[in-house]
């Protein structure tokens, strides 16, 4: 029988911070999980492949089947950063464009976690390098927020916008400056606000 999972974990909400986010998908992942593998989700998260297999194959579980948080399989298996279980996933159709109730997308977990070889796969596979969460947060600006350097330099090599807007008006250049990365984020020509000196009196 399955554990009940605890009522004081709520699932994400669009009001939420990015790293908190994280987190509590995270929590929901391990929460919704049981160490015998008695279900699918606890299986992908623990990258027990042979164990997803049989659920899919044997068991003909929906390779999109959703936990009671509304997390589907493919989010357990890369939350726990196990590519061979989201490669099979993929390849039995689970959907790289999924989201997490609060708009979150795989590609958000996997940057957020630093996971180039991951990221790499899910924007193969389909991914939007530039989808925003409900935050208005894209998976570029939760690398920069995790400070995944290289992370963040892989999605922007990849096309990721530099100066795509959160909910709360700013860019993944902006923050990027912030920690100092102007190798990864260099200045421009007409600095977005708050970035490099003010425009010239002859500008205004």
């Amino acid at each position: 029988m399955e554990n009940e999972l605890k009522n004081d974990v709520a699932p994400p909400s669009a009001s939420r911070s990015p790293m908190l986010t994280m987190l509590l998908l995270t929590v929901l992942v391990v929460q919704a999980c049981q160490p015998s593998h008695e279900n699918i989700f606890d299986a992908a998260y623990e990258g027990d492949l042979k164990a997803v297999k049989q659920f899919v194959e044997e068991d003909q579980v929906d390779v999109e089947a959703s936990d009671r948080f509304g997390i589907e399989v493919i989010f357990h298996a890369v939350s726990g950063g196990h590519i061979e279980v989201v490669r099979y996933l993929l390849e039995k159709g689970a959907d790289p464009l999924v989201t997490s109730p609060d708009g979150s997308s795989l590609l958000h977990l996997a940057a957020g976690s630093g996971d180039l070889e991951l990221a790499a796969l899910l924007i193969e596979s389909g991914c939007l390098v530039d989808r925003q969460d409900g935050n208005g947060e894209t998976p570029l600006m939760f690398a920069v927020l995790a400070e995944h350097r290289d992370a963040a330099s892989f999605l922007v090599a990849k096309g990721a916008s530099m100066t795509v807007t959160n909910n709360r008006g700013r860019t993944p250049r902006q923050l990027g400056h912030e920690k100092g990365w102007t190798n990864i984020f260099p200045a421009v020509d007409a600095p977005e606000a708050g970035i490099g000196e003010p425009p010239s009196g002859d500008s205004l």
